[in-house]
């Protein structure tokens, strides 16, 4: 069964870390570290303050079969973290003045229904447009190559939910829209956008979409070590089919504290929220990702699950602290629990 959500374990589960006590002081900042996201996590971890790098540990295997064990440099699916990528695309496009976030999508894509006219760029973005999520559907097949036109031709006749702009309901359909819309834009495939635009200048060596044939990325499993069910990675497209380093995303985080990607006012945009009302309490939804605050501190994070994988990515920008977590393994940990409890640790460490 595909998951493509903004939590691992549901939207509505990006739990602010408690407080700590006295006896919770953080002699070896390292070692706890390893204590808490080494104990259930199947997969890899990073953790960064100020740029440097505090922990990053490979954690159980990548291929059980072949007695593999993952590192910091075995590649993952990204699920939905993939969705701040594409945004990043459309901000960079819209940085150049190519589209505008008030545009039309149906001045982006063809065979546009009726009802669509008034869905803007922005609406996707902020998942206010009211259409229907595919993978909500029925019918819906994970298993089976897709274009993202057909993707979308399945849901194109249902009646919009909401008027756009009324209110938030996750649609990944939205994500695939706006993948389609950078296509357009740009005249070049979506993976071949990203990678010239933000892996390659960024260094990312290690991401990339996702066409099947991977090296270096760690085997999905549901539970213990029973492989996931197979997944064409042409289904999630733009909403989730991004793979990934914990190494990588750590260079794609500190790459938004700089003008790298888009000029600074445009970065300051990007993590500002199109709407404040969401599916988890709290927390606003930008340019593809969930904007709050946990215990004081602003959070900014997002995470994903898909066939045999759960992510979690969250940034602190007002302590510069970055946690990743990636497990091969669906059945994991809160991800969003061990997060914040990781950033938690360093902010009460010397």
């Amino acid at each position: 069964m595909l998951v493509i959500v903004g939590c691992a374990s549901g939207p509505s589960e990006i739990t602010p870390s408690a407080e700590p006590s006295s006896a919770e002081a953080v002699p070896n900042l390292e070692a706890r570290l390893d204590e808490l996201l080494g104990a259930d996590l199947n997969g890899a971890a990073l953790v960064a303050r100020d740029g440097s790098i505090l922990f990053a540990q490979g954690l159980g295997m990548a291929d059980a079969g072949s007695n593999l064990a993952n590192s910091p440099e075995t590649r993952f699916r990204l699920g939905s973290i993939t969705k701040q990528f594409t945004a990043m695309a459309i901000l960079i496009l819209e940085s150049q003045a190519l589209l505008d976030r008030s545009d039309s999508i149906c001045d982006h894509i063809d065979d546009c229904p009726e009802a669509w006219q008034v869905v803007t760029i922005e609406h996707l973005l902020g998942h206010t447009s009211g259409i229907a999520n595919y993978t909500d559907q029925r019918d819906f097949d994970s298993r089976t190559a897709a274009t993202p036109a057909q993707i979308v031709a399945e849901v194109a006749d249902i009646p919009l939910g909401t008027e756009p702009g009324e209110s938030f309901s996750y649609t990944n359909t939205g994500y695939v829209l706006l993948g389609m819309a950078i296509e357009e834009v740009s005249g070049k495939p979506y993976a071949a956008y990203l990678r010239d635009e933000i892996f390659g200048p960024l260094g990312m060596e290690d991401s990339g979409y996702e066409d099947g044939d991977t090296p270096g990325l760690a085997t999905g499993y549901s539970s213990d070590f029973d492989v996931a069910e197979p997944i064409s990675m042409s289904v999630p497209y733009a909403a989730g089919g991004l793979y990934s380093t914990v190494l990588d995303l750590h260079l794609w985080q500190e790459a938004l504290y700089t003008e790298r990607l888009a000029p600074a006012a445009d970065i300051d945009r990007y993590f500002t929220p199109l709407v404040q009302d969401t599916d988890v309490a709290g927390f606003g939804y930008a340019y593809g990702q969930y904007v709050g605050d946990d215990g004081g501190s602003k959070l900014i994070a997002h995470s994903g699950g898909i066939n045999g994988f759960a992510t979690f990515l969250a940034r602190y920008p007002d302590d510069h602290i970055t946690v990743v977590l990636l497990s091969n393994r669906e059945a994991s940990p809160a991800l969003d629990t061990l997060a914040t409890r990781a950033a938690r640790l360093v902010r009460e460490s010397p």
